[in-house]
């Protein structure tokens, strides 16, 4: 029973973990700072890794700054609006509830935190930002794993492969990722 009582405190306690000492969250912290008028939409795959940034960023900016969604936040329009409207909120950091369906054209920059496995993801995120109908220039950086578990599960490898796929079979131009690629993969 002092297992089950030790999870039990710890379930209840995750959501208050702070994570300090991680070089990834630091550099997005670094990245956000060295562009004060951009507009930062940041994406990440997991909620979990969505609740680490929360606790990283929250108490480092404003809270009409920053704001956070994820498939169970309510009103996800009204803060689309919001932030499309260049108010003070200048950073949407989202999960891939975001990805597909919304017109997020006030973001200057958008982060991929974690690489999906999935390409059309990939692409589908940065879509959010810009619309054929009114096209703009957007910044993207991309997270790329760590080298050693890159080793393991080749995600970089694979996704070039099969952006490269898309480009070849379905002669979209989806040159965004190719153009500054070796920059943006060491980013």
């Amino acid at each position: 029973t002092n297992q089950v009582n030790a999870l039990k405190f710890f379930l209840q306690e995750k959501n208050k973990i702070i994570f300090i000492d991680d070089r990834k969250l630091s550099e997005l912290l670094e990245i956000i700072r060295k562009k004060p008028k951009h507009r930062f939409l940041i994406f990440t795959e997991y909620r979990d890794t969505l609740v680490a940034i929360k606790q990283f960023l929250e108490n480092r900016f404003e809270s009409n700054e920053i704001a956070f969604v994820d498939s169970n936040t309510k009103n996800k329009q009204k803060i689309i609006e919001r932030f499309n409207d260049e108010t003070e909120l200048r950073l949407l950091i989202t999960t891939d509830s975001l990805s597909e369906g919304y017109n997020i054209s006030g973001a200057d920059t958008v982060i991929n935190f974690d690489i999906p496995y999935n390409p059309v993801r990939l692409i589908q995120r940065i879509g959010r930002a810009t619309r054929l109908d009114a096209p703009k220039e957007i910044f993207v950086i991309n997270f790329r794993p760590a080298e050693s578990i890159d080793k393991e599960i080749v995600l970089v490898e694979r996704l070039k492969m099969r952006i490269e796929d898309i480009i070849r079979f379905v002669g979209l131009d989806y040159r965004i990722w190719f153009e500054k690629e070796d920059e943006l993969l060491k980013e």
